[in-house]
């Protein structure tokens, strides 16, 4: 044991010495006299004498041979980084690119099948094979997208400079010139769209009938305007959703900064102006997975293969399609949603209906759709007013209906006189009130707290409640008091009620002691700094905003009245469960008596008179008279906020009913918020429909009334 160790110790010794032995050949290698050194023939002792013709010595010479050693490890250290990084960026490769260079593959693949164009003249022979969507069928559809999504014209510039909000993409028939025409000479003019931010591109397949005088039409055609998209597959409508693959594959690939695209076709009209001023008073939170239009749901597929409409069992096997905006009426969608149609139709069956496919898609991928009833199918071409109000029109078989209905549509005088006017067009601007009001709506008295409790925390709000007074009134709000205007709890529902006014016009400080003893009583006044007048009615109108918004927001509604009225909360507050019931009445709500087509007046002695030069349209928009109407708290801020940039008209309740319009809410009506007159009998005031009634300016007729609606003695068959 002892032998074997001392024969491996003396192993170890040889090879240390011949490690040291080598070590030290090596360093006087390195600073022999005679370095020697590839190249010619030279005296031992010198240098090669092409070094020392450059300079070089033998201290700058190893030098070199050191920082050759170093730089060859550095390189191999950034070959290994890069090849890391390259790797990662292999893997972080999105889907878009990956796409793009597997249809770059297969049309390379597919290169040696399709004839070369000549320089000089149009080649056609590759139209003589219709693609047929159903031949796909579950084969992977990315095969045929190489060739026959291939554009026949570039149009890979055309966002680049515009930067446009909107793209638009029109079906058009191959064959269908004139109807090309006519829109870009209407709603599709581009000096006209290129200050909304819109790009109108035209989506055709190749021609059907005379292929090569038509293709050379058409490449004359887009010579000339620059705005067509042409796919290589022949155009029939059952290749509809190629033409939508082509128009979205341009739109996501060369308009990024777009947020949204239209899909249309040439047989309707698109009024852009509409659609891009809604769509920019989106939130952003809108601007992602969205499609907007008219949805069509429990649409069932065609299995009759005589019908146009035939969808067979192998591309589509459910009963019903999933909800979808349809193509007839035009719709928008969100960017990415364009771009999730696209990568998902590589492997996604092919079905011909673009818009039912989009809905099979969407379903998968979780879209918002959006139901919006400006974009009709109806036809409008003969009714100009109600062209105005929508997005999108159809009916226009014939190209010249597009120049006759435009060119009323552009007609401001006559567009003054449709019953739901636009508000841009008939309305005086102004670009701040919020000066005015801040001096005008400064607070007298105030009670800011009366939505929360004593430790400041928000309280369960229901309905707060506005009653618009003259400050003299004193008896007819102490006889509202002791009413319905007692009332704190209804249904289990909690109701705050203070009255609203200004300055009385004369015998100002007696009135305001008063004002001030009554407010300190009951703490439900809220008065503002400016003279009461019909014509300041509407200040009235904006201070109850404006009070909501700041003090009072989380409430659920606003009920705002008239000092003259009876109401039956028990009737209001039933009517609004049951609308939540059915889903309805949380938001957006805008509820009472509305006037519809209700003429301005024209007349400078009438107390009602409204000049041109503050409103121009011969009809206000639909409002809620003002005696009593209802509005969910969660529009309130944005009608103030309009209210501050929006001109001040005399008739208060028209004012509001302009907000409304807006902020794109509707008013509902409901007959049971009386106007003028009504019988005050027990049941009739118990009657479930009956909301409020407008007229008791006797404060002693409101006692009589409420006394009529709590008797207990009478029995009306267990109505309210």
């Amino acid at each position: 044991m002892v032998m074997r160790k001392k024969v491996l110790e003396n192993v170890l010794f040889v090879l240390l010495c011949i490690y040291i032995a080598r070590v030290v050949i090596v360093l006087v290698y390195l600073d022999a006299k005679y370095l020697p050194i590839p190249g010619g023939p030279h005296a031992p002792g010198q240098l090669d004498p092409r070094l020392e013709s450059k300079g070089i010595s033998r201290g700058d010479l190893r030098q070199i041979l050191e920082d050759v050693a170093e730089s060859k490890a550095a390189e191999k250290e950034r070959e290994k980084e890069t090849e890391e990084e390259e790797k990662r960026a292999i893997e972080n490769e999105n889907e878009e690119k990956e796409m793009r260079n597997r249809e770059e593959e297969l049309a390379e693949q597919h290169q040696n099948d399709e004839q070369k164009e000549d320089e000089e003249e149009l080649d056609l022979t590759w139209m003589q094979d219709e693609v047929n969507i159903l031949d796909i069928g579950n084969l992977v559809n990315g095969m045929y997208f190489a060739r026959v999504l291939k554009q026949n014209f570039d149009h890979s510039e055309s966002c680049r400079m515009s930067s446009p909000f909107l793209v638009a993409l029109i079906y058009s028939p191959a064959e269908n010139f004139e109807f090309r025409l006519a829109i870009r000479e209407t709603w599709g003019n581009v000096p006209d769209l290129e200050n909304l931010g819109v790009v109108v591109m035209f989506v055709l397949g190749l021609p059907r009938e005379n292929k090569e005088s038509q293709q050379l039409s058409i490449v004359q055609e887009n010579d000339r305007h620059d705005d067509i998209l042409q796919g290589n597959f022949i155009d029939t409508t059952r290749n509809l959703t190629l033409k939508s693959l082509v128009g979205t594959r341009f739109a996501t690939r060369h308009c990024q900064s777009a947020k949204f695209i239209f899909h249309g076709d040439d047989h309707m009209l698109v009024n852009f102006e509409r659609l891009v001023r809604h769509l920019r008073n989106l939130n952003q939170a809108e601007f992602k997975k969205m499609w907007r239009g008219r949805i069509i749901n429990h649409s069932k597929p065609d299995r009759n293969k005589n019908s146009r409409y035939f969808v067979p069992q192998e591309l589509f096997k459910g009963a019903v399609y999933p909800p979808f905006c349809t193509a007839d009426a035009g719709c928008v969608m969100s960017m990415d949603v364009g771009g999730e149609i696209l990568r998902s139709s590589w492997t996604q069956p092919l079905l011909p209906f673009p818009d039912v496919y989009g809905g099979i898609i969407g379903k998968d991928k979780g879209w918002k759709l959006v139901s919006d009833d400006s974009f009709s199918y109806r036809d409008f071409k003969n009714d100009v007013c109600a062209l105005r109000s929508v997005v999108t029109s159809r009916g226009f078989n014939n190209p010249d209906l597009f120049t006759s209905s435009w060119s009323k549509l552009n007609n401001r005088t006559f567009l003054r006189e449709c019953p739901e006017p636009d508000l841009d067009l008939v309305l005086s601007g102004t670009d701040s009130n919020k000066e005015y009001l801040d001096k005008t709506l400064k607070l007298i008295h105030d009670h800011p707290s009366s939505c929360f409790d004593a430790d400041h925390k928000e309280e369960d709000v229901f309905l707060v409640v506005l009653i618009s007074s003259l400050p003299r009134n004193f008896d007819a709000r102490r006889a509202i008091r002791d009413t319905w205007g007692g009332v704190k709890t209804v249904l289990d529902e909690s109701i705050r009620l203070l009255f609203v006014m200004g300055l009385t016009q004369r015998d100002t400080e007696e009135v305001q002691k008063k004002v001030q003893v009554e407010d300190d009583q009951y703490g439900d006044i809220i008065q503002a700094d400016f003279r009461e007048s019909f014509q300041n009615l509407t200040l009235k109108v904006v201070l109850g905003l404006k009070w909501i918004t700041q003090n009072c927001a989380h409430s659920k509604y606003m009920y705002k009245g008239d000092d003259d009225m009876f109401v039956n909360w028990e009737n209001i507050v039933s009517y609004l469960h049951d609308l939540q019931k059915k889903g309805e009445a949380k938001t957006k709500f805008f509820a009472g008596s509305v006037l519809y087509r209700s003429v301005r007046i024209t007349r400078k002695d009438s107390k009602y008179y409204v000049p041109d030069k503050v409103y121009s349209g011969r009809y206000f928009p639909p409002y809620c008279s003002g005696g009593g109407y209802i509005i969910s708290t969660d529009i309130i801020p944005a009608m103030y906020e309009k209210s501050l940039t929006t001109a001040f008209i005399p008739i208060d309740d028209a004012y509001q009913g302009i907000l409304a319009k807006k902020i794109g809410v509707t008013p509902r009506n409901n007959k049971g918020f009386k106007n003028w007159g009504q019988k005050s009998d027990t049941c009739s005031l118990r009657n479930k429909e009956l909301m409020t009634i407008h007229g008791y300016k006797d404060p002693i007729k409101m006692y009589e009334v409420w006394r009529n609606y709590t008797d207990e003695t009478v029995n009306c068959n267990d109505q309210r």
